[in-house]
């Protein structure tokens, strides 16, 4: 009999099951993230073992040995590190969403624990960023996948687009919503540091080990987030360089407006939450952003519907959290078409804790790239379909006036 990828986790919790409703699978999800996922600084891991509920140590993966056939196998971090790079890959993304989610469930439930949870993320991502400051060559603004935890940072040189994009949402939403002056002055020169530090390096940083310029490639999510971090930094600090900067990536938006190399679902639905931003922050190009708002829906849309939502290396993940999380944005850009009956159905998949491992169950351990089936990856549990579900779930519930 053929194998296939099963729920593997051998402790109590999570419960198996998480709920019959959605109230039920709420709570349960919110217990995971601050009991499993937040890391002793603050700062919410992006995976665990799911068979141990801990995050992943060496032996987890005796199949990478200093990460051979990992995708981090190149990758600009020591080699103790490549194999359990799932712990902290995205964790920078994770903490951005919490921060978000925590918000809109503060502003639905009144719960002011929701907001202590959300502080204390914003105060993590605070902390990384110091640390960064002080440790790493690259200087003030850099901000990698901390891959050693957020303490350790200097030998960390990889990062990615959409990391920095949901860090900026989540320091934008709390900076609007919930920060003190001293917290809104610290999120002021957070952005902006971030807006020099891309400028100054020409977009262009190192990923897996290769260097992505990121003005070369149509992607939609760093069109989308350069053209917002600009907008944003320059609503911040109205200078002459963030305008520039801000005018040169509409020089080269085409990929926003035009289906080109839409190759994941990701990288649509964080190009339209910068759209959504966008159409505050510059509303005078509100019928160019929506254009483009509609083709990241459209490709997203059809991108979901595809037997493998990670085609060039055939793998099929669960990201129905993922798509719910983005159709937020989707519904505040085009209300009115249904588009939070779509985000409900997606919530109702989720059911159990099978439901929340990183690469989908059910799957041939034969039919698996070899990429996604060792144990640095094969059996990761995912912090990110519990805060997606939990930002989606909330977000649903909150009146478009109180949106942050």
């Amino acid at each position: 009999m053929a194998r296939i990828t099963g729920d593997v986790c051998a402790v109590n919790y999570p419960p198996k099951v998480y709920g019959r409703t959605a109230e039920e699978v709420e709570r349960v999800c919110q217990g995971v993230v601050e009991r499993i996922f937040r890391d002793r600084d603050g700062l919410i891991r992006s995976g665990v073992n799911g068979r141990t509920m801990r995050p992943l140590e060496e032996k987890d993966a005796p199949d990478r040995p200093g990460g051979q056939g990992c995708y981090t196998e190149c990758a600009g971090t020591p080699r103790r590190f490549r194999a359990v790079w799932l712990n902290y890959e995205n964790a920078g993304q994770a903490s951005g969403k919490y921060i978000r989610a925590m918000l809109a469930k503060a502003a639905v439930a009144r719960d002011p624990r929701a907001l202590a949870r959300a502080r204390r993320t914003f105060q993590a991502l605070v902390f990384l960023w110091n640390n960064v400051a002080e440790q790493h060559s690259y200087g003030r603004g850099w901000m990698p996948k901390p891959y050693a935890g957020p303490r350790d940072v200097a030998e960390q040189f990889e990062c990615s687009v959409d990391q920095y994009a949901d860090i900026t949402l989540g320091l934008d939403a709390f900076h609007r919503a919930a920060a003190s002056p001293a917290e809104r002055q610290t999120i002021k020169e957070m952005v902006l540091s971030f807006a020099d530090w891309w400028m100054e390096h020409d977009y262009t940083a190192g990923y897996m080990g290769y260097c992505c310029y990121w003005k070369r490639l149509e992607y939609a999510h760093p069109i989308g987030y350069f053209l917002y971090l600009n907008a944003l930094a320059y609503s911040f600090l109205p200078k002459r360089k963030y305008l520039d900067a801000f005018n040169q990536w509409m020089e080269i938006s085409g990929g926003l407006s035009a289906p080109k190399k839409q190759v994941c679902i990701n990288g649509n639905g964080l190009a339209l939450e910068c759209l959504q931003r966008l159409i505050e922050l510059r509303p005078e190009r509100r019928a160019h952003w929506r254009l483009c708002a509609r083709v990241c829906l459209d490709n997203m849309i059809a991108l979901s519907q595809k037997k493998y939502n990670y085609p060039r290396t055939r793998v099929r993940m669960q990201l129905n959290g993922y798509l719910a999380h983005h159709l937020v944005a989707a519904h505040a850009i085009f209300p009115g078409e249904g588009i939070e009956k779509r985000i409900a159905e997606l919530l109702a998949s989720y059911r159990k804790r099978e439901d929340f491992y990183h690469l989908s169950r059910g799957l041939k351990l034969s039919d698996l790239d070899p990429r996604v089936a060792g144990g640095d990856y094969r059996n990761t549990f995912w912090a990110e379909g519990h805060i997606c579900w939990l930002n989606a779930y909330w977000s649903l519930k909150r009146p478009a006036e109180q949106e942050p």
